[in-house]
């Protein structure tokens, strides 16, 4: 096609976005292969829709012409198609504006994109913006915090969310509930929200008109009575309208890129064109990181690639995604690359390559060709081999709701296993050891070492490379016909010195003032709990490995997603990697942090925490044993409630220091991964207050506090080496 007449054309705004949504057929514009997915976070694209609306600049963007027949991807789309024989423009320069833009944009045919974005017309806007914007997205449908639009709500408006949803989508008898999707939802706190794309759909139909502002304030009525007492709802209507005629006046330049970019070449030593492009724009001279340089050239070499790796992030027929997600399309691709070089004997084997060693590889007797891409071809069963190993990895690991007591992993810790994990297991894999999903010994060895690797490997691509070694030169007939790979694995990366072994509940119990405190304790105790006053390396090693489990220096436990698999195994969302901060969970503090983090009390008196504690008195308020995984969406907790009354063993009219309660156990304690023992819940009723006296400590409470959080982390502990059997490794010694 000849889009440009001279290198620079400039072009009206919206004439850009109706090509690149698809609605208009004048011209084809797609993004190549080489192109990285959306990256941009809620709080950037409320900036560019607010400058926009304010008629500022937004940059110029650059495309190239393409010829008919190479494999590009439209914007918003997930799947690679053919220029068409008209030609097309390539999109180079620009994809994350475009793509942010196209959020409010109509996209062509049933193509929707996994967020919203809103105008509130009655909630002020920020400082510096015109009106007040917001995000919802697929996994937040109640959207993000108002004063910080990237930032999930708190547990508590959540909560009031969720409540709220179901007042207005009651339910009838029989029925199934209805979910909050962000179809049906609205974001939380937004007074008068409408969706942009429906303001700017009523613009185009009605132009600067009353009968667009009309359209506007019918809707508005619909959500709620619009008073004349609100004038600011209306001035709002008239700021949008003014913003939505300086957007469709709005003209962006693109500037042309030489064809020869694509040209698709023999790659020695040097960068192809296109690679050589992309790292002098749109990252400021940044370099593109190997993995991410890698990806990029065999999309650009290969496109099949590209239509793979989008189909294994596809929901499978259930609703629910493959196992494949735990993995970004980067590290997916790389984990590929690393099962084709098997056997290639004039290359290592690399965890993550380099670009030094992938021009190597490709340098190695059409290593795409002969290795890669049967590896990610389609048979006639229409499956590949990389697709059927993450089917049987997925078999095997995966938490099995209908079986009592199962020992898999719930979907939402996928994400957590982390690149060098998941590529030991595709070898695995590779070997057939997964291959019959009804052979339950092999299946308990290999979520052994899952679990294993989780908590004792210090050095994740290490014990990834050492892994590969050992099933190098020990991948025999005998060893694969029985089902311990994964348990001599895991001898193997302990004495390789990559990971510590484990301590028996018995030895960790056995273990003096390590687990439970001494009877004349005056205080919490801190760090201290962890040194080992003996000049003795055995004894050291159980102090550091305890440590590690309690894990005081943070409040994120991803273990728990395991320990409450039968809760999280319930909560809904996709775990996908790369948008941590969009997870439909939460890590809950039982004693909520704002009992005793940081607290100094209001006067001088002895009330405060820190006076009966060691200065590190978050080793009891951030380690395991007062942390729960908790759904987001469902949250019970109001942020500030004791943990007698959120866990249910107390009603809110019980008092709270009564001797004669008994505590009543419940749901909530077995979904909270919380004992049921009395001695475990009068614990926690003792180191709870009601909110008039939640920051009023004394010795007691703060003892009841520690005994508390020894109880349930020992707790954790044994359930984690019992309900998995690691004696089988261990012996009972």
């Amino acid at each position: 096609m000849k889009f440009f007449k001279d290198d620079i054309r400039i072009i009206p705004l919206a004439d850009w976005l109706d090509w690149a949504s698809g609605n208009n057929d004048n011209v084809f514009v797609a993004l190549p292969m080489i192109q990285r997915g959306s990256v941009w976070k809620p709080n950037q694209i409320i900036e560019l829709w607010d400058s926009l609306m304010q008629g500022m600049p937004i940059g110029s963007l650059m495309a190239s012409e393409l010829p008919p027949e190479i494999r590009v991807r439209r914007l918003g789309q997930n799947s690679s198609e053919s220029v068409p024989p008209g030609g097309g423009l390539g999109l180079i320069d620009g994809q994350q504006r475009t793509l942010a833009m196209l959020v409010a944009w109509q996209l062509r045919g049933d193509h929707t994109m996994d967020r919203r974005i809103w105008v509130d017309f009655g909630d002020p806007p920020a400082a510096g913006q015109l009106l007040r914007l917001r995000v919802t997205t697929a996994n937040q449908p109640f959207g993000f915090r108002r004063d910080e639009p990237s930032t999930k709500l708190s547990l508590d408006d959540r909560r009031k969310a969720r409540l709220q949803f179901e007042k207005t989508h009651p339910t009838k008898s029989g029925e199934t509930p209805t979910e909050p999707t962000l179809a049906n939802t609205t974001p939380w706190g937004a007074k008068f929200p409408l969706d942009l794309k429906y303001l700017i759909e009523a613009y185009r139909k009605h132009g600067d008109s009353e009968e667009w502002r009309g359209s506007v304030l019918k809707m508005l009525h619909k959500i709620k009575e619009v008073h004349e007492e609100l004038p600011g709802v209306y001035h709002n209507v008239g700021i949008l309208k003014d913003a939505l005629a300086r957007l469709f006046k709005m003209q962006v330049p693109v500037i042309r890129v030489d064809s020869r970019f694509f040209k698709v070449e023999e790659i020695h030593d040097n960068d192809p064109p296109l690679a050589l492009l992309f790292k002098r724009i749109g990252t400021g001279g940044t370099r593109l990181s190997d993995s991410d340089y890698i990806y990029s050239i065999i999309k650009h070499l290969r496109s099949e690639t590209y239509d793979l790796v989008e189909s294994l992030y596809l929901p499978t027929v259930n609703g629910s995604r493959n196992v494949a997600s735990l993995l970004t399309a980067t590290d997916l691709v790389m984990s590929a690359v690393r099962l084709a070089a098997i056997g290639e004997n004039s290359v290592a084997d690399w965890e993550s390559p380099s670009k030094q060693n992938f021009h190597r590889l490709l340098q190695s007797r059409d290593f795409l060709g002969k290795k890669f891409m049967p590896l990610i071809t389609r048979n006639d069963n229409n499956i590949s081999q990389i697709e059927r190993y993450f089917s049987e990895i997925q078999v095997v690991i995966e938490y099995r709701s209908t079986e009592r007591a199962d020992i898999g992993l719930p979907r939402h810790l996928f994400p957590h296993l982390g690149r060098p994990l998941v590529q030991v297991l595709l070898r695995i894999a590779q070997l057939d050891y997964l291959a019959d999903p009804y052979n339950g010994k092999r299946r308990n060895d290999i979520l052994r070492l899952v679990l294993f690797w989780l908590v004792c490997v210090n050095d994740h691509r290490k014990a990834s490379e050492i892994s590969y070694q050992f099933i190098k030169k020990n991948a025999d007939a005998a060893l694969l016909s029985g089902n311990q790979l994964g348990r001599r694995i895991h001898d193997e990366l302990i004495e390789q010195g990559v990971a510590s072994a484990l301590f028996t509940p018995l030895q960790i119990s056995g273990r003096n003032g390590l687990v439970f405190s001494s009877n004349d304790t005056e205080v919490l105790r801190g760090e201290s709990r962890f040194q080992s006053m003996k000049d003795d390396d055995d004894d050291r090693e159980l102090c550091d490995f305890y440590r590690r489990w309690w894990q005081p220096w943070t409040y994120q436990h991803p273990i728990l997603l395991w320990l409450q698999r039968e809760l999280v195994a319930t909560i809904p969302g996709d775990p996908m990697s790369g948008r941590e901060e969009d997870t439909p969970y939460d890590y809950d503090h039982i004693l909520p942090s704002s009992n005793w983090s940081n607290w100094r009390g209001l006067h001088n008196s002895k009330d405060k925490l820190l006076d009966f504690s060691e200065s590190e008195y978050w080793v009891s308020g951030n380690g395991i044993g007062n942390v729960r995984v908790w759904d987001s969406s469902k949250n019970r907790s109001d942020g500030d409630i004791a943990p007698a009354y959120k866990l249910g063993l107390l009603e809110k009219s019980d008092q709270v220091d009564s001797e004669d309660v008994m505590p009543v156990a419940g749901d909530l304690l077995r979904q909270s991964a919380i004992s049921d023992m009395d001695s475990h819940k009068r614990a926690w009723i003792a180191c709870s207050r009601d909110d008039a006296g939640k920051h009023s400590w004394n010795k007691d409470r703060a003892l009841a506090f520690q005994s508390a959080v020894e109880f349930r982390v020992f707790d954790l502990y044994e359930r984690y080496f019992e309900e998995l059997d690691f004696h089988e490794w261990y012996d009972g010694n």
